[in-house]
Order: C-alpha cells, then sequence, then structure tokens
C-alpha cells in the first residue's frame, strides 16, 4: 500500500474517512504511529498490511494538524510537490506547510 498524503490529514484533522478501505486508514494510522505523530495501538494481524488505532496525537502531530489545517496550506505545500513530480518525503511535506506559514505571519501570499 502507498502512502496517500490526504488520508493522513483526513486522519489527523478527525475528518471523515469515507471512500477509503478500513484497512487503508488502519495502514495510514500505523504509519502516523511510526513517523511518532501519534500514538497507536498495533492491530496487525499476520494476513495484513500493518494496522492500528489512534489513541491521541503527539505534540508533533498536532503541529502537523496545525499546519495542514487550513485548505489554502494545503493547496500550496500540494502544488509545490506536484512541481517537482508529487512524491516527497514527509519532511518536505512538513516544510512546505511551514514555508506557506510563515509567509502568512510575514503578510505575504504565495
Amino acid at each position: 500500500m502507498k502512502r496517500d498524503m490526504r488520508l493522513l490529514r483526513l486522519i489527523v484533522l478527525e475528518r471523515d474517512t469515507g471512500g477509503y478501505t478500513a484497512e487503508a486508514v488502519g495502514y495510514h494510522v500505523f504509519m502516523l504511529g511510526e513517523a511518532r505523530l501519534a500514538r497507536v495501538i498495533e492491530t496487525t494481524q499476520l494476513s495484513q498490511s500493518p494496522q492500528a488505532v489512534l489513541v491521541a496525537l503527539t505534540q508533533e502531530g498536532h503541529d502537523f494538524a496545525d499546519r495542514a489545517s487550513s485548505d489554502d496550506a494545503w493547496d500550496y505545500a500540494t502544488d509545490l510537490i506536484a512541481r517537482v513530480g508529487g512524491r516527497a518525503p514527509f519532511e518536505v511535506w512538513q516544510e512546505a506547510l511551514k514555508s506557506w506559514a510563515i509567509r502568512q505571519y510575514q503578510g505575504g501570499r504565495y
């Protein structure tokens, strides 16, 4: 299964994940735990991809949620990453969202 940043965003913002399978959601929750963005309980069974349920976001997870909560910020990060092929490490997503926030604090637009 591939990482879906849109789904990660929906999970940390506690938005509807309809349209995604329970397996996809569980896998992405597992990834949030691996990235230390959330405390999770692993529920993986032998025949499945890694699975987990969300217990709580960590401080870093809350920071990501704060940055990703703005549709404008998310669109900015998505556009930036699309310019370099559409796939990027999580750290690049974080930096793109931080960049948008800094521009807003400085009074600029992207």
